[in-house]
């Protein structure tokens, strides 16, 4: 249950930044490049401090997540260039 000083935000990109004792991910929108030639805008809206040991188990819980709304709704279609850039395995 939230309340109304609890803000609602919209979020299309985020980065990680990554500690001996700390997690930072930092949550934003990207805007579309105005020029080809120069890399999107991103738009910090908030940042995130979590232990490693948080950020384990909280992403293991999204993934847990992730997996039963596929088993109900259908497969998510990520394009592979999206993790590729992210230094994930597709």
């Amino acid at each position: 249950m939230t309340d109304e000083a609890t803000p609602d935000l919209y979020i299309n990109s985020a980065r990680f930044a990554v500690g001996v004792y700390d997690v930072l991910v930092d949550f934003g929108l990207q805007d579309p490049p105005s020029d080809p030639n120069h890399p999107p805008g991103f738009n910090q809206l908030v940042r995130i401090r979590m232990s490693p040991q948080h950020a384990l188990v909280l992403s293991k819980a999204l993934a847990d997540l992730v997996f039963k709304y596929e088993q109900q709704i259908g497969k998510l279609n990520v394009p592979p260039q999206i993790f590729l850039q992210m230094g994930i395995e597709p």
